[in-house]
């Protein structure tokens, strides 16, 4: 008898995607981190997941490559196939995956498949804190400690779209910035949404509270090092800086210095 395969969608930035799976125990790690997100009607991307019979010890970070019309993306735990004309995956975790280990896996394959496929839509994930006050966007960039998890909790806005995940995609109409269910190691709640960027700040803890405008040439360095791109070859990086280009082009880039006790919003208004 043919086992059931359960299929739900969830919401991720602007993307539908499905899990597809006949393994109980997949579906249930699938849900942990994305059951806030359900969302009904066809996925953008779907993803069957099941159990392989190897150990995956490598790549780290993940590496993706594009062979033809098929793209293969590798870390620890698990390995994907992807066929980007069919917006079909395969996912298959290693066999030591464990209820401790399986949904951050689940959650990574998820995080790095929509990564890949808003490339080709236009679109960046960032290694970024988003949140949007009076109906627009703000996306906060910095290194490790630079301050962006004290950020939204002190100064949420009206609403949080993440503390270290965001996806920022060039529409016809301009820049858009959406939340993603993937938070930090501190775990901060992020609510669904989007709203149109107006600005991307990149954080240094200072003194005082003061916004410091970036040339382009700044603005394009400094935002360098938070994008999140595991392809490999001169194409896949020319992909990436058009899309940068387009970004700092219509979307203001500045240096936010704050400290905790200066209301920052006012701030970043007025600037």
């Amino acid at each position: 008898m043919r086992r059931a395969v359960a299929r739900r969608s969830y919401l991720i930035g602007p993307v539908r995607v499905a899990f597809s799976t006949a393994d109980s125990v997949l579906a249930r790690w699938a849900r942990v981190y994305h059951a806030s997100r359900e969302v009904e009607g066809p996925p953008d991307l779907v993803i069957e997941l099941a159990r392989s019979a190897d150990e995956y010890r490598a790549p780290t970070p993940p590496l993706a490559l594009r062979t033809g019309d098929v793209e293969k993306v590798s870390y620890i735990g698990w390995r994907v196939t992807w066929v980007p004309e069919t917006n079909h995956a395969t996912a298959l975790l290693s066999k030591q995956t464990d209820d401790v280990r399986g949904p951050r896996r689940v959650a990574a394959i998820a995080r790095t498949l929509v990564g890949r496929y808003l490339l080709r839509r236009r679109g960046l994930p960032f290694h970024a804190a988003a949140m949007i006050h009076d109906g627009q966007g703000y996306l906060f960039v910095g290194r490790r400690g630079a301050g962006k998890t004290t950020l939204v909790r002190l100064f949420p806005g009206e609403s949080v779209l993440g503390d270290d995940h965001a996806l920022v995609v060039c529409e016809a109409g301009g820049v858009r910035v959406y939340g993603t269910p993937y938070s930090g190691r501190e775990g901060t709640p992020s609510q669904p949404g989007s709203a149109p960027l107006a600005a991307i700040l990149v954080l240094a803890q200072d003194a005082t509270t003061r916004v410091e405008a970036l040339s382009r040439a700044v603005a394009f360095k400094s935002l360098t090092p938070h994008i999140i791109h595991h392809g490999h070859g001169r194409a896949e990086v020319e992909e990436v800086f058009d899309i940068m280009d387009v970004l700092t082009r219509r979307v203001p880039v500045a240096r936010l210095r704050f400290n905790r006790t200066d209301p920052m919003w006012p701030v970043v208004s007025a600037a």
